[in-house]
Order: C-alpha cells, then sequence, then structure tokens
C-alpha cells in the first residue's frame, strides 16, 4: 500500500472521529472541566518548523487562546492544565515488506493489522514519553488492541 500523504490523513480521521465519538457521550457521565481537542498541522513532511508546523509557536498561541477565554483563569492556571494534560502524536509505521524484509531489525518488524506501533527515538523526535506509552498501553490493553 502506497500513498502520498497517507499518514497524515489517516490520523486526522482517526483523531477527528474520536473527537466527535467522544463528544456524543452522555454529558451526565462527563466532567466538563476538561477541553478535548485535537492539532492537525500542516507541513509535516517538507518541515514542522514552518510557520503553521508542529514545531512553531502555534500550537502554544492556540491553546493560550482557547484558555484566555475561560472566565477567572490565570497564566498559571494555563500552565498547571497544560502539565495536566496529555499530548499524543500521531503518525503510522513503515510495515516489513516482503520483499526486503532483511532491512528491518529483527526484534523491530511491524506488520499489518496488527496494531498499533510505538515509536521512540532517542533524539526525542516523537512526542512518545514513558508516561504516554503507559497510558497507550492501558487503553489499548481495555480495548484489546494490540501493540
Amino acid at each position: 500500500m502506497s500513498s502520498p500523504r497517507l499518514d497524515n490523513l489517516a490520523s486526522s480521521f482517526a483523531s477527528l472521529d474520536a473527537l466527535i465519538s467522544h463528544s456524543k457521550v452522555d454529558s451526565k457521565l462527563r466532567d466538563h472541566s476538561e477541553i478535548d481537542m485535537i492539532m492537525l498541522f500542516d507541513h509535516e513532511e517538507v518541515g514542522s518548523c514552518s510557520a503553521q508546523g508542529a514545531d512553531s509557536n502555534m500550537a502554544v498561541e492556540v491553546t493560550h487562546r482557547i484558555f484566555e477565554c475561560l472566565n477567572g483563569q490565570t497564566k498559571e492556571d494555563y500552565y498547571r492544565a497544560i502539565h495536566r494534560s496529555l499530548l499524543m502524536s500521531a503518525d503510522m509505521a513503515h510495515a516489513v515488506h516482503p520483499n526486503y524484509s532483511e532491512k528491518h531489525q529483527p526484534q523491530h518488524r511491524p506488520l499489518m493489522q496488527e496494531g498499533i506501533v510505538i515509536k521512540i527515538n532517542a533524539n526525542q523526535r516523537y512526542m512518545t514519553d514513558s508516561v504516554g506509552i503507559a497510558i497507550l498501553k492501558s487503553l489499548a490493553q481495555r480495548v484489546d488492541v494490540p501493540i
């Protein structure tokens, strides 16, 4: 399977679908003190440092502006809310190509339709950290999604 921007389209669609589904949960069961949001960035492949890329200051500006709209909130409240928040980055992994399986390390062989791949990079090029991994594993286990 090969298609341009497939990872961006798939993860954007899944995120938006989840956000819409969660918004339909019975309001009596929800704690409305939280704000559910997704951020869909442009320029992921050509450089996330662009003005509207993921590494720009756009995320900080947007979240701060939303927070300012909440009455009675201080800048300190904003920082506390950010530190209580969970940020996950969604992408796709390259599955093992049957004609080039030797190109993959034996212990890292993502297969299609076999579950979630957690990407970790020593230089922190992904948003994955130990807390996020633990939360993702717990959620996946709860709904029987393999990792």
